[in-house]
């Protein structure tokens, strides 16, 4: 019930480990299956930031990333953002440059620099209750931490 009539849906989450000196990201891409009557996963994208931070500058680089992919790959259709962290959404949803950190930055200048970002919806989704599709990019997002060479894609951190 999350994800009416989208062409494609993108579970992202962040993760950084306890003392907040690696940080790492996932995502996995949905696309509608079926006749649009389910969603079958298509790719899974492991996002390494080589920097260190906390899990809100986690999750917006992991989403900026998601963003920037797929508005690249598909640039008239209609997607869905799913995450665990209220905060980012929020940061999305103020579209304000009153921004702490360098993420949330790139992630607003992201949203309004592509005009086809307009198709792009977000929701939040609740974080280790069993969501099996989050699970799985909850695991993806720890495990690039562990492995840093196991990335897809690489961001270094820049000062804000």
């Amino acid at each position: 019930h999350y994800v009416p009539n989208n062409d494609y849906v993108v579970v992202c989450d962040g993760s950084a480990d306890q003392f907040q000196l690696k940080i790492g990201g996932a995502y996995a891409i949905y696309s509608k299956a079926n006749n649009g009557t389910t969603y079958k996963l298509i790719r899974t994208v492991k996002v390494n930031m080589h920097c260190s931070g906390n899990p809100f500058m986690a999750e917006a680089y992991a989403l900026n990333s998601a963003i920037t992919r797929m508005n690249t790959l598909y640039p008239d259709k209609k997607i869905c953002f799913l995450s665990d962290c209220m905060s980012v959404l929020s940061t999305i949803n103020s579209n304000t440059n009153n921004c702490k950190y360098f993420a949330q930055k790139k992630l607003l200048y992201t949203l309004n620099s592509h005009p086809t970002t307009k198709n792009f919806n977000f929701a939040w989704i609740p974080s280790h209750v069993g969501f099996s599709i989050h699970d799985s990019v909850d695991k993806l997002a720890k495990s690039v931490m562990k492995n840093s060479s196991a990335s897809n894609i690489n961001i270094t951190s820049h000062p804000s």
